[in-house]
Order: structure tokens, then C-alpha cells, then sequence
């Protein structure tokens, strides 16, 4: 019976591709996945990328009910529920509970004309100061813009997390962590930022109440409540941000520790405990809850771009994909590739699309996807210099996600473009895995981030060989961008 048994978290993982759900043990340990569902966003030729609320709440509750299912065949008694999602999606919401409009992602780029409107009524570095955000267009802050009638009065600005405690809650509430990615938070107030929700024309009374981690809520709505008795009067945590429960599940909690995802997207982030945020322009500072800071950078294009060139090279797929790429990566083709398919979110003034040079008539077509992950790469590597710079350096580097999981090539690219070990945790799930962690230690029921021992897992060394050639690769980037204008 469900009833009994050892306590289970279940956390639900609202990626940017897919939706899973698992159940973990208080101190972190998977004990069986419910489901996984992957989803597809809606683009076009003017940059929208935007998926329907309800079209992603259906797959939530697929996901949970099949979780729930094997809850109900293996045993356990759920104590908590923790989910993560992505930061930076927004949409409209009426007084009714119902959208008014899709829910917008990180990737849109129809921001251009508000953005416009928020640079001229903002100083880019007192907004950055209080929001930890930079100025620009893909934060939601300015994709608010691309909706002028907005929720209507009583509706709310929400993004997904929001939307699936709403509709299973009946709470309008979002944590501090999701807020912090939003551009209109002052993360050092804990407030929403008075002066940029003037600029975007945005009433406080259609925004989400803040929460914070110890603010759980309780008390499933019907159909729910019927459907999950198990859940019905469980405590929910409010959803908080992928990429600070990704730290979390990888073990890189701690100014000592940098933690590196690679998926569809990239980032590279630290987490640590500290009283006001204080990080350089060219770096974001978010939160996991009110005591604890996350900031790094991210980059647009990464596995994306290898799902897309297998595509169009006609590249083999699993282990032989991963076979002609490690073939190529110890290859000495120069072909080289700056990878901009998507518009960048750290900062840089990049180009209208991919670039590709070098390529000579008997260039291996798996050559050109490893110059594309060399180049992520080199630019994860840059991000992570520059959270060494701010926090210091000496850091241990722990690294996960699909694409480096999915593919040794990816871990040793990094380990070779960071010039140091690269901690490879065994667990795929780090994202789910830091949501479950963050709420056993809210709940009671586990230890303090800080606390938990790392995931284990292999540790890739990079040879001098490899060295050498990301060294080499670094400089035809520099070159190239330069070329091109591409700044920093």
C-alpha cells in the first residue's frame, strides 16, 4: 500500500524538451522513474517560440499519474512534492484560471521593440545590480511586450510552475527562485522591482505572490484530489528554477564548486549561501531560495545544434554516432564553427546564424559536429573563467546533462577546453535529484544542501594531446569572431 513504507519525494521536472517525474528517497536516492513525455515548441519564421499552457499541464498530469501508478505497485509514503522548471518562460493568464495567451520560451526573439522601450527607461547597470539580470531581450521583463492586453484585471503574469500549482492548488503564488529569472525581481529586496515594473508597464496586482522554499502548499483542487489521493494533502513545493536544483543534484553546492549542464541549451553556474548578490555584468545572479545564490551565464546552442547536424549530415545515430565523433575529435581537420543557430543569452553580439570555415573537400562531415561542440566548449570554458574571477579560483568542476551522458566526446571536449578534471556524476536526473534534495531539507526530512555528499560518478582527466588541440581550436574561434565582429 501506498500508505506505508518508506517516506518518497516525488519531484517533476519540467524541462525544456520533456517533462519527467521521480520518486527519491529523502536523502537524494532514485527509487523508480513514474514517466517521461517529451513535448515540442511552436516556431516560425518571425522567431516565435511558444507552447500552449494547457497543451503542457496535460503532459505534467500524464506524467504524474503514471508516477503515481508505480508509487501505487511498488509502495512508499509520499511526504513531498518538489518541482523544477525553466526559468524565463512567461505567458498571460485571465481571472478564470484560463490562459489568454501561449506561454513564451527562452529562444523567442520577437522582443526587439519592448526591449527598445525598457533600454531607454533603464540604467543597464543599476538594473543588473538590483535584478541580477542583464538588459536584454529574451528575459521576460521584455517579452511582457509581445502580449500589450496582458492578463486582464485579476489575471496574473505566470510561467509554467505557476501555472500547474494554479490549476492543482487554486494558489497564485511563485517562489523567489523562479521570480529571480524574470528580470523583475530586485534580488536583494526579495521584492518585485518597482522601477522596472514601471518601465514595462506591469501592475503589481498581476503578479504571483513570493513565496519561499518554507512556504509549501497543501491541498489538491478536484479533479485532483480524486485522481491523486496519495498527493491530496501532501506538501507542494512552490516550483523553483532547473538550474539551481541542477547544482544541486550534480553536488556542485558551494563557492568551491561550479557545475556545468549540457543539454539542448548550456550553462554554467555556482551556488552558495551568501546575504546579497555581488557579481559582475557579464554574468546573471538568481536564486535557489532567500539565503542561497546561483549565478554563471548560459548559452542558446549546444545539443541542439547536434540533433540538427546529424540531421542534415546524415550522421549516424547512438553508439555510432558517438563512435564517428570520437573518431573525428582526435582528427586534425581545422574546420571550425561558431555556433549561433539560436540568439546567444550571454550577452554577445553574435551573427545571423552558424558560421562554418575551413571546410575542404575531404572534410569528414562528423569533423564539423565536433567543431561545433569545440566551440561550446571553449565558451562554457570562458563563462567558467569568469565565475572563477568573481568568486575565486580552485574550483572543482562537476558536469551533467543529456549531451555530456549521452556522450563521452562532450565530457572530454570540456575537460580538455577547461584544462582540469571534470566530475561526471553517474545520476541523469540532476535536475530532479537537486528539486528532491532542496525539499527534504525544506520539509525536514533530509540534511541541508550543503551536507549532502556529491554524486558519484566518473572523473575525466584531459591528456596534453586533447590540450593542445582545444588550445589551437581556441585561437581560429578568437579569429573568427573577431572577424566577424562577434564581441563579448
Amino acid at each position: 500500500m501506498s500508505g506505508s513504507g518508506a517516506p518518497v519525494l516525488l519531484a517533476v521536472d519540467l524541462g525544456s524538451s520533456s517533462v519527467r517525474a521521480t520518486w527519491y528517497s529523502p536523502e537524494g536516492v532514485a527509487t523508480g522513474i513514474g514517466a517521461q513525455r517529451a513535448y515540442l515548441w511552436r516556431t516560425g519564421p518571425d522567431g516565435r517560440m511558444e507552447v500552449g499552457f494547457d497543451e503542457l499541464l496535460d503532459v505534467c498530469v500524464e506524467v504524474i499519474d503514471d508516477a503515481v501508478s508505480a508509487l501505487r505497485e511498488t509502495g512508499g509514503k509520499p511526504v513531498g512534492v518538489a518541482v523544477a522548471a525553466f526559468w524565463h518562460g512567461i505567458g498571460a493568464v485571465g481571472a478564470d484560471d484560463r490562459p489568454v495567451s501561449p506561454l513564451v520560451g527562452w529562444g523567442d526573439g520577437r522582443s526587439a521593440s519592448s526591449y527598445d522601450r525598457l533600454r531607454a527607461a533603464l540604467d543597464p547597470r543599476e538594473y543588473h545590480r538590483r535584478t541580477g539580470c542583464a538588459l536584454r531581450p529574451w528575459y521576460p521583463a521584455s517579452r511582457i511586450g509581445l502580449f500589450p492586453g496582458g492578463p486582464g484585471s485579476g489575471g496574473m503574469w505566470m510561467s509554467i510552475g505557476e501555472y500547474l500549482i494554479s490549476r492543482l492548488h487554486g494558489e497564485r503564488v511563485i517562489s523567489l527562485s523562479q521570480a529571480s529569472g524574470t528580470g523583475l525581481l530586485d534580488t536583494r529586496t526579495l521584492e518585485w522591482d518597482e522601477e522596472t515594473l514601471a518601465a514595462a508597464n506591469v501592475s503589481p496586482s498581476n503578479l504571483c505572490r513570493l513565496v519561499d522554499v518554507d512556504e509549501p502548499v497543501r491541498g489538491l483542487r478536484e479533479p485532483w484530489r480524486s485522481r491523486w489521493p496519495e498527493l491530496a494533502e501532501v506538501p507542494w513545493l512552490p516550483p523553483l528554477g532547473d538550474g539551481a536544483c541542477a547544482n544541486v543534484g550534480l553536488g556542485a553546492v558551494g563557492p568551491d564548486r561550479i557545475g556545468i549542464t549540457v543539454g539542448t541549451s548550456a550553462a554554467v553556474r555556482v551556488l552558495w549561501r551568501a546575504e546579497k548578490p555581488e557579481f559582475p555584468e557579464e554574468l546573471w545572479c538568481y536564486r535557489l531560495d532567500g539565503s542561497r545564490l546561483v549565478a554563471g551565464g548560459a548559452l542558446s546552442n549546444a545539443g541542439n545544434g547536434i540533433a540538427r547536424l546529424r540531421r542534415i549530415l546524415r550522421l549516424p545515430e547512438g553508439d555510432g554516432l558517438e563512435a564517428v565523433l570520437a573518431a573525428a575529435e582526435e582528427g586534425l581537420a581545422e574546420v571550425t564553427v561558431l555556433p549561433d543557430l539560436h540568439p546567444e543569452r550571454d550577452g554577445r553580439d553574435a551573427g545571423e546564424g552558424a558560421i562554418l570555415t575551413n571546410l575542404v573537400a575531404d572534410t569528414d562531415p562528423a569533423a564539423i559536429a565536433v567543431a561545433w561542440m569545440r566551440t561550446v566548449a571553449l565558451r562554457i570554458a570562458r563563462i567558467a573563467g569568469q565565475v572563477e574571477e568573481a568568486v575565486g579560483g580552485g574550483q572543482e568542476a562537476r558536469a551533467g546533462g543529456g549531451a555530456v551522458l549521452q556522450s563521452p566526446t562532450w565530457g572530454r571536449l570540456l575537460a580538455a577546453a577547461l584544462e582540469r578534471d571534470l566530475h561526471v556524476p553517474d545520476d541523469a536526473e540532476s535536475t530532479s535529484r537537486g528539486a528532491a534534495l532542496v525539499a527534504a531539507a525544506a520539509l525536514g526530512h533530509g540534511p541541508q544542501i550543503e551536507k549532502v555528499s556529491p554524486a558519484t560518478g566518473d572523473c575525466i582527466t584531459p591528456d596534453p594531446a586533447r590540450i593542445s588541440r582545444m588550445r589551437a581550436a581556441r585561437e581560429r574561434v578568437r579569429r573568427l569572431e573577431s572577424r566577424f565582429e562577434i564581441t563579448h
